[in-house]
């Protein structure tokens, strides 16, 4: 079997059985409720992009089974998480948002971020809005899923410029480009291995599973290739 094929089959691994970061970039895909942005209120996260250059997030918002309001504007702002001073504004018009699905919001040109940022979001509409996130179990739904209450270890919830337990849910986008591969792969190789060194008994688990996949794999390209 070749080098290469033994590195794809790696990087995929890493990836897809959730040890490392998709695409070097920070991501929070769980969720247990979610935050209202009624009224003035802001609801944000702070997080550590991997790149210097922040494109956009991804956010999930909840309109309460409804057709949010078409002529309502989900405001975002990546603010300096030390002096909260504004860096880049994006919106997104109600009429291209959907119930619990994902909402991309783009900035343009892309931010340049130094270290941790904080993503505000706030909501201009005749609806009710919320975004979707992982909260204590106080302030969840009675019969939610309970999952954890800081799943982003790097970050957390700001709701009114004052950080709360939990997370929102959200993926990062960076900036591609053939510079940013070699960078990426090595986020996702050290995204995994501090996660992995963080749980010695899931690593051994993760470790058993692997060699087993990639035997199974190295047995199946042989056969192909006789």
């Amino acid at each position: 079997m070749r080098v290469r094929e033994v590195v794809v089959l790696l990087a995929v691994a890493l990836v897809v059985t959730g040890c490392g970061r998709a695409g070097g970039e920070d991501f929070q895909p769980t969720h247990n409720g979610v935050v209202a942005l009624t009224g003035d209120v802001t609801v944000g996260q702070t997080l550590n992009p991997a790149g210097d250059r922040l494109a956009g997030v991804d956010l999930q918002v909840a309109t309460y089974a409804q057709a949010p309001d078409a002529e309502g504007t989900l405001r975002v702002t990546v603010r300096d998480a030390d002096t909260r001073s504004a860096l880049a504004v994006a919106e997104v018009d109600g009429e291209d948002l959907a119930d619990l699905r994902w909402t991309p919001v783009r900035f343009d040109p892309p931010v340049t971020v130094d270290d941790v940022v904080l993503v505000e979001a706030s909501w201009e509409g005749g609806t009710p809005l919320a975004l979707l996130a992982n909260i204590p179990e106080e302030t969840r739904p009675r019969n939610a899923e309970v999952l954890l209450n800081d799943p982003y270890a790097e970050g957390t919830l700001v709701v009114d410029g004052r950080p709360e337990p939990g997370d929102l849910v959200f993926r990062v986008r960076g900036t591609a480009g053939p510079a940013g591969g070699l960078a990426q792969v090595a986020e996702v190789a050290a995204s995994a291995g501090s996660r992995l060194l963080a749980e010695p008994a899931f690593a051994v688990i993760w470790l058993l599973g692997l060699l087993g996949g990639l035997v199974l794999a190295v047995r199946g390209l042989r056969r192909r290739a006789s």
